[in-house]
Formats: C-alpha cells, sequence, structure tokens
C-alpha cells in the first residue's frame, strides 16, 4: 500500500498549539511596552493639557482650572469638563487632590497656593517634575 504525502492530524493540532502559545506571548509583551509607553508619555500629555487649557480660557473670555482628582486630571469650566486625561498605570501626581492651576482669560497661569509653578509626578518610581510657566507653557524635568 502507497503512503500518500502530507501531514497527520496530530502533526497539525502540535503545530497550531505551538503557534498559538507563540502568538500569546508576543501580545502579552506588546501590551506591557503600551503600558510603558503611556506612562513615559504622562508629563507630555499633561504638559499639552496646560497649553490648551491657556488657549481654551482666553478663546472662551473665562477662568478654567486644571483640576486633579480620581486618577485623572480634568479642564473645567465652572463645573463643566472640557478635557480630561486618565493618567495611566503607574503615574501619579505627587499633590492633594483639587485645583492645580487656573487659566486667565488674559492667556496668563495663577497657581494654587500650596502648588506653585511645579506640578510634582511619580512615573513608574521616578520623580518628574512639570514646570509651568506663566505665559500657559510647560515643560518636563526631571529634579
Amino acid at each position: 500500500m502507497a503512503r500518500t504525502r502530507g501531514f497527520t492530524l496530530i502533526e497539525l493540532l502540535v503545530v497550531m498549539a505551538v503557534v498559538a502559545i507563540v502568538a500569546y506571548a508576543g501580545a502579552a509583551g506588546l501590551r506591557a511596552l503600551g503600558e510603558r509607553t503611556a506612562a513615559e508619555d504622562a508629563p507630555a500629555a499633561l504638559a499639552q493639557l496646560v497649553r490648551y487649557g491657556s488657549s481654551a480660557a482666553a478663546a472662551r473670555g473665562r477662568t478654567l482650572a486644571l483640576v486633579h482628582g480620581g486618577g485623572e486630571v480634568r479642564l473645567e469650566d465652572g463645573g463643566e469638563v472640557l478635557r480630561r486625561y486618565r493618567l495611566p498605570e503607574g503615574v501619579t501626581l505627587d499633590v492633594p487632590a483639587g485645583t492645580l492651576l487656573y487659566f486667565e482669560p488674559a492667556g496668563t497661569v495663577s497657581y494654587v497656593d500650596g502648588i506653585g509653578w511645579r506640578i510634582p509626578l511619580v512615573v513608574r518610581g521616578e520623580r518628574v517634575v512639570l514646570e509651568v510657566a506663566r505665559a500657559g507653557e510647560a515643560r518636563e524635568a526631571r529634579p
């Protein structure tokens, strides 16, 4: 009896199982990489929120507030949330919950007593400071 060429069902199942295991391990690694990247990008995202707050206050002609609490930072106009940034895993603000900054209609920023122009963050165990200028510019600084 002649044997036909090809793979047995068992061989195909073993190969499929190995491919599934490798794909699962790769997906877990990519997910961890995405979480690390989100945490490392947090200071830049917060700086962008500060710049937006300054220009939005000028455009609306109203005082806006940058508020921290509940694992997020919000730009508010009298309680109405204009923008929201959820802090990624591994990122915390090292200040009490509450208002961080006020954005004035003239395009300037005023700070809250006790916090000042430097907003401290902890990004994956490393201290980072977001320095905010009176004109609404913000940049990341590492102490």
